[in-house]
């Protein structure tokens, strides 16, 4: 019996080491979706600097479809990007301060612009919804540089 004691828990302490990992692994992702999230932005960044409408539209589509990718990387639960944005608010905001919970300035600070980038995340989706949706939606080049600028501030939030 005592023969099977020490390959056993060899056997056991592999598995948990295994089971580490892969949670570990889904946790923080890896820095291999990081590398290919940076190179679209650059290159989105690239179209992102014409003044013609069309450009734009489809770099405000391929940013949003971008900060979908990154909130799928990091395991936020959702079968669309407003379901993840639904589920990723702690994750960009914060927890929700409690009644009667300190809270020092720059920490009220930071979630106070953290919650205004969530709020400009979910209009710059909306921005895009209407161009994906809404037949003949007319949007000026101002709107669409805001929204691309605000998804890729929320794509980086999680870089």
């Amino acid at each position: 019996m005592d023969q099977y004691i020490f390959p056993l828990f060899i056997l056991l302490t592999g598995i948990l080491f295994g089971i580490t990992l892969l949670i570990l692994n889904n946790i923080q992702p890896s820095n291999t979706w990081k590398k290919t999230t940076k190179a679209k932005l650059l290159d989105l960044n690239s179209r992102f600097k014409s003044n013609d409408v069309n450009a734009l539209k489809m770099a405000l589509m391929e940013a949003d479809k971008l900060l979908d990718y990154v909130l799928t990387q990091y395991g936020i639960p959702g079968d669309t990007l407003g379901d993840r944005l639904k589920n990723a608010k702690e994750s960009i905001v914060g927890k929700e301060i409690k009644k009667g919970q300190k809270v020092s300035n720059s920490e009220w600070n930071k979630r106070k612009r953290n919650k205004d980038l969530y709020n400009k995340i979910w209009e710059a989706h909306k921005l895009r919804n209407k161009l994906a949706h809404e037949l003949n939606f007319e949007v000026k080049n101002k709107d669409l540089k805001t929204s691309y600028t605000n998804l890729k501030r929320g794509i980086k939030h999680f870089l």
